[in-house]
């Protein structure tokens, strides 16, 4: 099975990564906690905190006109969710003006607006609580990311459970693959699971492969003659910039626009020097049909 791919030319998400549901009992009852993973590092979010903050997103919203969100109405969300206030663990991640006007730009609307401030709440309170340190905003967006589906499970969305969903294979090479063959068939629950085991592992070797690239120069697509000596170098960046435009892809044919949108940023926002192989004889840059696929859906 060869690695490359053709761009699909298909109808083309936080995905989460994988999550870890553990259990304990008390009083004869099942109180479910649910684990995250934070580069080495675990959080449990119990099953009460995520009821609570389930029935503060599932009030009836107040009106606040017609369209987009205004930035004030995002800020005051956000200091709702209580983002704005510093927490003792993490008080580098509160929300700052420039993370208000990030969201303000993002156009969602209000019921996604608040599950991502859901999300990111229930990380910081359980953080807190377990005095466990955050390193930065990415973090704690990949750990929302894991939080969003099981508050979404809560709000009877369908949410696939990937850790159920075997995905074959102990290499990015293989893994991606396999999410180029869900999507091509339209089995999204293996392609989503297979894209999110392989940026749960790979991530990190993905971003310093891009800080070399980036270093180097990336501004022009590798030569053919290149194409062992490319993937030797640079096979985590190009696997992974690949699984987060898959997702996009997944995304886009479920008109899920928030969440491709997601996925497509990421490409270009952190793996611009990512390219793969297209089987016909050249390099594709990745970012570039991210681009074209978020420019496509960004009113939406």
């Amino acid at each position: 099975m060869s690695r490359f791919h053709l761009f699909p030319s298909l109808g083309v998400f936080v995905f989460g990564l994988v999550l870890i549901s553990t259990a304990s009992s008390q009083s004869g009852v099942l109180d479910h906690n649910h684990r995250i993973e934070l580069g080495g590092k675990k959080i449990d979010v119990t099953q009460e905190n995520i009821e609570e903050l389930q029935r503060k997103i599932s009030k009836p919203m107040r009106a606040h006109g017609a369209g987009a969100l205004t930035r004030a109405r995002v800020e005051k969300l956000a200091r709702e969710f209580g983002l704005l206030e510093k927490t003792e663990t993490n008080p580098h991640l509160a929300f700052l003006e420039n993370d208000i006007s990030y969201w303000h730009k993002q156009n969602l609307d209000e019921n996604r607006l608040q599950l991502e401030f859901a999300a990111r709440k229930l990380v910081l309170e359980s953080a807190d609580k377990q005095r466990v340190a955050i390193s930065d905003k990415e973090t704690l967006s990949l750990a929302a990311r894991q939080i969003i589906p099981i508050l979404q499970k809560e709000r009877n969305v369908d949410v696939p459970d990937i850790n159920r969903i075997a995905c074959e294979g102990d290499t990015s090479q293989r893994l991606t693959e396999q999410s180029w063959e869900g999507l091509k068939i339209k089995n999204f629950e293996k392609t989503l699971a297979c894209t999110s085991n392989a940026i749960k592992k790979w991530s990190r070797q993905a971003d310093t492969q891009q800080t070399k690239a980036a270093n180097g120069g990336c501004s022009e697509p590798p030569q053919p003659t290149d194409l062992k000596s490319y993937f030797a170098s640079n096979w985590a960046l190009s696997d992974i910039a690949t699984s987060w435009f898959i997702r996009g892809e997944v995304f886009y044919q479920q008109g899920k626009w928030a969440e491709a949108k997601e996925a497509y940023k990421t490409v270009v926002d952190k793996y611009h020097c990512a390219f793969a192989w297209d089987p016909r004889g050249w390099f594709w840059r990745t970012a570039d049909s991210a681009q074209e696929k978020y420019d496509e859906i960004r009113l939406r």
